[in-house]
């Protein structure tokens, strides 16, 4: 079976750095990017399975850099992370746009399996 390919974006550097330790000894394949940009650039070369994703980020959103990266692998799972208050509509939104889910920061790392 193929190992799980995840890919983190956050502009925190010590997040996607935590979380990709955190998952690379879980056994999974993690890298991570600092921006959307990126994020959208690599999902066109390598095939995600799922993206932990910052909803709010500059340069490029969270929510933009996922209506991109769908266009090119429509069935990769979705978590959102933030640390702002996401409401009932937002949320609704992020599930139209075929988002799996949100993790609140601060988040305790065993979460993310969970997901």
């Amino acid at each position: 079976m193929d190992q799980t390919k995840i890919l983190v974006v956050d502009d925190d550097e010590g997040i996607c750095e935590m979380m990709t330790r955190f998952l690379l000894n879980e056994g999974y394949d993690a890298r991570y990017v600092l921006d959307g940009y990126e994020a959208i650039k690599l999902s066109k070369k390598e095939r995600f399975n799922l993206i932990f994703l910052d909803i709010i980020m500059p340069g490029i959103s969270g929510i933009d850099t996922i209506e991109e990266i769908k266009k090119y692998l429509p069935e990769i799972k979705t978590i959102i992370t933030t640390g702002a208050l996401i409401d009932g509509s937002l949320l609704a939104e992020l599930k139209r746009k075929g988002v799996a889910g949100c993790l609140q920061k601060p988040f305790d790392i065993e979460r993310v399996l969970e997901i």
